[in-house]
């Protein structure tokens, strides 16, 4: 739920709270290895866009 909030938030546009969702649902993530690394790798490419 929280990873579709995410693409919900990144499709309007609100790169704030889709990092801060996606930041949530990693947090909670207990499946696999690779779908983590995955979702940390877009935390860290939609940071680097939002700038200091």
């Amino acid at each position: 739920i929280l990873l579709n909030l995410g693409n919900a938030y990144l499709g309007k546009g609100d790169i704030y709270a889709a990092v801060s969702a996606y930041e949530r649902c990693l947090e909670l993530w207990d499946g696999d290895a690779q779908t983590a690394k995955s979702l940390q790798q877009t935390i860290e490419e939609l940071k680097a866009t939002m700038g200091p």
